[in-house]
């Protein structure tokens, strides 16, 4: 990622950290999120479903339910949201900002531990046809390394967030280490086809974490995907 000039930055170094502290403390790593920077905006997007959270610095005024006034120097704009998919917020302090930040990766982590009922049903053909429309081309280092780093967050996922635990979590863990040992030497059909047997046969684990893993394998198997 290049680097922004001072002139393209809104948010101080320690803002950012501030940001970067927040989602740490909540388990995730600077990895899960793509930065990105210009002269008015900063945004944090999660890498594996593209939810966001976006700062823009800017004096302005809204008019509250009340009728009253409010000034404001941050606008927010953030996925998902706790009513809503998308959702603005505005406030004047900094800090704010970052207790508005918690509570948004709330929201996130609440997200991404849903499963979603209305696509289970139907993922195991969406599976099996990502496998069937792959090259076996090996993944580069970098996708390796992208491939290994995701599921050591869904065995995060499955410890922390699901009701899984003793010999059962410890027989979910190896297939998913398994998976990454297969990574470094298999290619990307053969790979998928390996993640498909693993996912049928472990409904749990379909269930809490095939939200999370098929979205990040296709965007790796895609051939149009850009390979910058």
């Amino acid at each position: 990622m290049t680097m922004p000039t001072p002139n393209e930055q809104v948010l101080l170094k320690k803002q950012k950290n501030d940001l970067l502290a927040a989602l740490q403390i909540n388990g995730f790593s600077r990895g899960d999120f793509i930065l990105t920077e210009n002269e008015h905006s900063t945004s944090l997007n999660h890498r594996m479903t593209q939810y966001f959270f976006t700062v823009g610095v800017g004096e302005g005024s809204v008019m509250e339910l009340t009728g009253a006034c409010r000034t404001f120097r941050y606008s927010i704009l953030s996925s998902p949201g706790r009513d809503r998919f998308r959702e603005t917020h505005h406030y004047w302090d900094w800090n704010d900002v970052v207790r508005g930040f918690h509570d948004w990766v709330t929201c996130l982590t609440t997200e991404l531990n849903t499963s979603d009922l209305w696509s289970t049903a139907s993922g195991d053909t969406q599976l099996l046809k990502m496998a069937s429309d792959q090259d076996n081309r090996p993944f580069t280092p970098e996708e390796q390394i992208q491939i290994r780093e995701a599921l050591d967050r869904i065995k995060w996922v499955l410890s922390k967030c699901y009701a899984l635990a003793g010999p059962r979590l410890e027989t979910i863990e190896a297939r998913l280490s398994y998976l990454q040992e297969c990574v470094t030497r298999m290619g990307r059909k053969d790979f998928v086809h390996i993640t498909i047997g693993i996912l049928v046969n472990t409904r749990e684990l379909f269930q809490c974490a095939g939200h999370h893993l098929e979205p990040f394998l296709r965007s790796l198997t895609d051939p149009t995907r850009s390979t910058e």
